[in-house]
C-alpha cells in the first residue's frame, strides 16, 4: 500500500500544476462525520446507515475521538446517527465542541426530537442544524419514515431551532422521478412550504437518494463517481457507529481502519486513506470534463466543500469557503472568501 502511495504522489507531481496544494488538501483532517449512533426514533425508507428504534447505541468514547480529531487540527465536525439527539451524552459532545475549537458545529437531526434544553445549548455555542424533510403532504412525509406524527414532530423542531435563531438548512429527498411533473409541483410546494415556516429557499437543496444502506434498494449502484461528490479526498473522515472509518459517510465501500484497533492519527496518517484520497483526487479531477456532474452534491450540506453543488463550473478543485450571508464568517461552502461580503447560502444540503 505503501507503494501505491508513493506511485500516486508521484503522478499527482507529473500531471498537476499545483502538486504540492493537491498533496496537502489530500492528507490531514479538517472535517470530521461523527455517527454516535445507529439507533433512530424513525425507519427512514432510505436510510443509509439502516438505522432504527431498535438500533443500541455503543460504547465508543466520542470525547476522547474528539479530543484526538482536535489535536490533528480539526476545526468541523458533524454530529450524525441514526438519531444524534437519541445519545444520552449529546449535550456532552456538544459542549466540548463548542469550548475546544471547533469552528464548524452542526448536527445532523430529524429535528422530531429538538427540544428547548438542546436548543439553548446549540444557540450557545453556535452549532448549526440539518435536517431532511420529504413533502408537504404529512401522509407523505410519514409513508417515508415510515413513523406516524414524524412530519408534525419534524415541523416543531424546525420552527423551535428558527426561535432560538439557529442556522438551519433543509434537505429535500427525492425518492421519485423528478422529470415527472407531479414531482416536481411537490416539490416546489414543499419549499414554498418550508419559507413559510421561515427556512430561507437559499438553506433548502434538493438531492437524490444514495446507494448505500436501505437506499440501495431504491437507487441502484452505478459507480463511485455518481455517489460520491468529487470532494471527499480533500481533509474528511466518517467515523461509523462500530468504529469503522471511511472517507466520507457514503464511501462505505471504503474502509480505512477502526479507531477501536488505531488512533485517530494512525487512520488520518495512514497509507490506506491517503492512496485513497490521492486516486479519488485523480479521478474527481478525471470527471471535471462532464458538465453534468453527478450526483448533485453533497454529503453534510458542503461541509467539507464538495464540488457539483459548487455554483461556480463544476470543478472540485476551484472550491474555497462559503460564509456566513453579510458576515465575514465563513463556514466550509463554495464561492467567497473571509474577507469578503458573503453570498447567500447556495450549496444543497446533505441528503439521506
Amino acid at each position: 500500500m505503501l507503494e501505491l502511495e508513493i506511485a500516486g504522489e508521484s503522478r499527482i507531481h507529473e500531471h498537476y500544476d499545483h502538486a504540492d496544494d493537491i498533496l496537502d488538501h489530500a492528507k490531514g483532517l479538517r472535517f470530521i462525520w461523527l455517527e454516535l449512533t445507529q439507533h433512530c426514533n424513525l425507519r427512514c425508507r432510505h436510510c443509509y446507515t439502516t438505522s432504527s428504534p431498535a438500533r443500541p447505541h455503543n460504547d465508543i468514547d466520542w470525547l476522547d475521538l474528539l479530543a484526538q480529531a482536535r489535536a490533528l487540527g480539526c476545526e468541523g465536525v458533524q454530529f450524525i446517527g441514526g438519531e444524534p439527539l437519541t445519545h444520552p451524552r449529546i449535550n456532552d459532545y456538544i459542549t466540548f465542541a463548542g469550548e475546544n475549537g471547533f469552528s464548524n458545529i452542526e448536527i445532523f437531526s430529524n429535528a422530531a426530537l429538538l427540544g428547548e434544553g438542546v436548543c439553548q445549548l446549540m444557540a450557545k455555542f453556535g452549532v448549526q442544524l440539518a435536517t431532511s424533510f420529504y413533502s408537504a403532504d404529512a401522509r407523505k412525509h410519514d409513508a417515508i419514515t415510515l413513523t406516524d406524527g414524524s412530519f408534525d414532530q419534524t415541523v416543531s423542531g424546525i420552527k423551535l431551532a428558527l426561535e432560538h435563531d439557529i442556522p438551519i438548512r433543509v434537505g429535500l429527498i427525492n425518492l421519485e422521478d423528478e422529470k415527472q411533473a407531479s414531482v416536481r409541483d411537490d416539490i416546489e410546494r414543499t419549499m414554498i412550504y418550508l419559507e413559510h415556516l421561515g427556512v430561507s429557499r437559499q438553506r433548502i437543496g434538493v438531492d437524490n437518494v444514495r446507494p448505500v444502506g436501505r437506499g440501495s434498494k431504491i437507487t441502484p449502484f452505478v459507480s463511485q463517481s455518481e455517489t460520491l461528490c468529487g470532494g471527499c479526498w480533500k481533509g474528511t473522515l466518517a467515523v461509523s457507529f462500530d468504529g469503522n472509518c471511511y472517507p466520507c459517510i457514503f464511501s462505505r465501500h471504503e474502509n480505512v481502519g477502526n479507531i477501536r484497533a488505531s488512533t485517530l492519527s494512525e487512520i488520518v496518517k495512514g497509507a490506506t486513506l491517503t492512496a485513497f484520497r490521492i486516486a479519488y483526487a485523480e479521478e474527481a479531477r478525471a470527471n471535471t470534463i462532464n458538465a453534468d456532474c453527478t450526483p448533485e452534491c453533497n454529503p453534510a450540506g458542503c461541509s467539507p466543500v464538495c464540488a457539483p453543488a459548487d455554483p461556480s463550473p463544476c470543478n472540485p478543485w476551484g472550491c474555497g469557503p462559503l460564509c456566513t450571508p453579510g458576515t465575514p464568517s465563513c463556514i466550509p461552502g463554495n464561492g467567497c472568501r473571509p474577507s469578503d461580503e458573503c453570498p447567500p447560502h447556495t450549496c444543497p444540503p446533505r441528503t439521506n
